[in-house]
């Protein structure tokens, strides 16, 4: 669940966050403040960040305090931490099991009592896999184990036989919820496959979910104006201060396609394949392009320095300094406002071999990582919900996503091939 933080799965960059992510105790009180337009009351803005779920999580709020600022700071991360310590299921491809999570001790016991979080999280997931048609299954974590170590180099490819048997096994497997929050792992395959038990697996709605539960505190707040990023394949946004809705760029999932791109001046800005980057060219500008690192590039004011390599990043040097993914454009740009962008891919956790991207999201059907489209990303409310349906999406076979979006009128956005297409119903995103 390793995720960087720029990264939406499929490089999401939000602009319009602080250049740099402080803990909010540590913000000063002059760091910048709005006049909201609807109460006169001046709000000013306060950042902070904190690693929890394996990546990330940074917060932009605009408070009329710095005790109210720090109250919400403080309320959202108690929430990922929490849920951190119930879901994680333990297990790392490098340091192998531990049993710390009550997760990690349910998988190993069989049946545990479990706490209120966690009964109501697993109770989520089983409702999220009936919902999805099984596309969405929580049980999937013995072969998440054998692909990851396959993927980190540090174990081998599942065989054929032991992706089908325990795709079978996760597709066999149900929970029984029981009096005091007893919960039990049951699989109808028990008889056949002795010894062969499922694992649960949350790694697909965990972080949306505790993400769902960050924005009713925030509403319960009555906080009005914030940027969640839950390591930026789980995006939440509030009120922008200047009402014109936060601007989210999606770009390509394995790099940018042309590593050979043709980089100009016209009209005073830099230009990449006829791609205005919206950054003005300095007089006597010039630009590199190449795998070296920045600091083998003289930063004399007007340089650009690309690297096209694994990744689409652009650094700008300005008088010495660099400015990392400073360019406003990308593959999609969609406009949000008190919405959730929920996004599967690939593009962090993958291993190429033979031309083939192998990778964490595995079909339920086949047991192996499926290649239908490169990305996905929804759009709406519920981000729990959000996090399992691009989970889901991500592996279905291209009908049954098609009519699965149409039936239950989805707002996505789907990147294939270097390309991108839109929900079924053609709404304006």
């Amino acid at each position: 669940m390793k995720k960087t933080i720029y990264l939406l799965s499929i490089f999401i960059l939000i602009f319009g966050l602080s250049s740099c992510m402080y803990d909010t105790n540590k913000i000063p009180d002059d760091s910048g403040s709005v006049i909201d337009p609807d109460t006169g009351e001046e709000y000013k803005s306060y950042s902070g960040g904190f690693a929890s779920m394996g990546t990330y999580i940074s917060l932009q709020v605009y408070s009329t305090s710095k005790e109210e600022a720090d109250k919400i700071y403080n309320g959202i991360k108690s929430i990922y931490d929490t849920c951190n310590s119930i879901s994680d299921d333990g297990y790392d491809s490098i340091y192998g099991q531990s049993y710390d999570s009550e997760l990690a001790r349910l998988n190993r016991d069989r049946s545990l009592k479990v706490s209120d979080e966690l009964y109501d999280l697993l109770k989520f997931a089983v409702s999220m896999q009936e919902y999805t048609n099984g596309y969405y299954n929580p049980f999937m974590g013995r072969l998440n184990h054998m692909w990851k170590d396959y993927i980190n180099y540090v174990g081998t490819m599942p065989s054929q036989g032991e992706q089908q048997i325990y795709a079978s096994i996760a597709r066999n497997t149900y929970l029984e919820f029981g009096e005091d929050n007893l919960v039990t792992i049951k699989n109808d395959l028990d008889e056949i496959y002795p010894g062969e038990e499922p694992l649960i697996d949350l790694g697909g709605c965990a972080k949306g979910y505790a993400t769902n539960i960050a924005y009713n505190y925030l509403v319960e707040n009555n906080v009005k104006y914030y940027l969640l990023n839950a390591g930026s394949s789980n995006l939440l946004m509030g009120e922008k201060p200047s009402k014109d809705g936060y601007n989210v760029i999606l770009s390509y999932v394995y790099g940018y396609p042309n590593q050979n791109p043709v980089i100009e001046i016209k009209d005073g800005y830099w230009y990449i394949d006829g791609r205005n980057t919206n950054l003005e060219a300095k007089e006597g500008a010039k630009s590199y392009y190449g795998s070296k690192s920045p600091d083998s590039v003289n930063g004399k004011e007007g340089d650009l320095y690309f690297l096209f390599n694994s990744q689409v990043c652009a650094i700008y040097i300005k008088e010495g300094s660099y400015w990392r993914n400073k360019l406003n454009w990308g593959i999609a740009n969609i406009n949000v406002e008190n919405e959730a962008v929920v996004t599967s891919s690939p593009s962090e956790q993958h291993r190429l071999e033979n031309g083939i991207y192998y990778h964490h999201l595995l079909s339920p059907v086949t047991g192996k990582p499926e290649n239908y489209i490169d990305g996905i990303s929804v759009i709406g409310t519920d981000s729990g919900k959000l996090d399992a349906l691009s989970t889901a999406l991500f592996v279905m076979p291209d009908d049954v996503r098609e009519k699965f979006i149409e039936d239950n009128d989805l707002k996505v956005i789907i990147i294939k091939d270097g390309k991108i297409s839109y929900n079924s119903t053609g709404e304006e995103l």
